[in-house]
């Protein structure tokens, strides 16, 4: 995005090997090698303005040197908050699972909640 009005957006990865993300949610850039990191919930589908998901909720990680772009966690109810360990610790990576409050407004109790 430029920092001066009118505000232009360039997008720099808009897929996964040619599926839409879902609706990307948390940016992180890592201090060391550069790596974006982002998790990919299904919010935008859930709230109605996203088409069908084409990827499960998972946490990606890009590198802009190589345009590399990986999958590197899966499993999640609704993976949202991303964040490094203290000291941004390159090797531990946080990720919160906000399944139990669905993107839609209900409240699944039996889902994963951990923040």
């Amino acid at each position: 995005m430029s920092r001066h009005a009118p505000y232009s957006v360039t997008p720099i990865l808009t897929s996964f090997y040619g599926r839409k993300f879902n609706s990307v949610n948390d940016v992180v850039v890592h201090p060391t090698d550069g790596s974006i990191w982002f998790t990919d919930p299904t919010y935008g589908y859930m709230q109605g303005f996203k088409e069908k998901p084409e990827l499960p909720n998972q946490v990606y990680r890009f590198e802009p040197e190589t345009k590399a772009i990986r999958a590197m966690a899966d499993g999640f109810g609704m993976p949202n908050g991303i964040c490094f360990g203290p000291g941004e610790q390159p090797d531990v990576v946080y990720v919160t699972d906000t399944e139990k409050v669905r993107g839609n407004g209900e409240v699944d109790g039996a889902g994963r909640a951990s923040m």
